[in-house]
């Protein structure tokens, strides 16, 4: 399973959803304090998955081995 954080917006939303991805031996929670929130705020549905072996998806077994 992958992590998803998401973040609905809190005034009227906008149309367009942003999806945040991040880099190499990252996850989703980098973007958990600052940029999620801040987006939410100004009307956009927000979203963040970790991708396969990052943050809490699954994975992480194969992934130690590829470098």
């Amino acid at each position: 399973m992958l992590e998803l954080l998401v973040h609905e917006p809190t005034q009227k939303a906008k149309n367009t959803p942003l999806l945040f991805i991040h880099g190499a031996w990252h996850g989703a929670w980098c973007w958990e304090e600052h940029f999620l929130p801040y987006f939410a705020e100004r009307g956009y549905a927000v979203y963040a998955p970790s991708l396969r072996g990052h943050g809490q998806s699954s994975g992480q077994e194969r992934l130690r081995w590829s470098s």
